[in-house]
């Protein structure tokens, strides 16, 4: 176990950017999931971005119906059966369940 204070003086194992597959520069919010995998919304990108712990890839997700935008999460929460909900930015909720998006 590390002690939060070494945080500070630990450098960055990896710098994500757009080349790494990002939606944009700024982040506006993360969450860490049961499996360690980390979910991250970029402000002004209506895409939600997923950082997959076992393959160390980002992947970029559009809603499933016609590719219309998501919105961007501002709020995150994992149920028991480990399906991620996102309230999006101004509008809807949206479940991430077995591969898909449901608003």
């Amino acid at each position: 176990m590390h002690d939060l204070k070494d945080l500070a003086r630990t450098l960055p194992e990896h710098i994500f950017t757009e080349r790494d597959g990002l939606s944009g520069k700024t982040i506006y919010g993360m969450y860490e999931d049961s499996r360690g995998d980390v979910w991250i919304a970029v402000l002004g990108a209506d895409d939600v971005d997923l950082w997959t712990r076992a393959t160390g890839v980002i992947r970029r997700f559009r809603n499933d119906q016609g590719g219309k935008p998501l919105g961007t999460p501002a709020v995150y929460a994992e149920d028991r059966a480990g399906d991620i909900w996102m309230g999006l930015y101004w509008k809807d909720l949206t479940r991430y369940r077995n591969g898909r998006f449901q608003t």
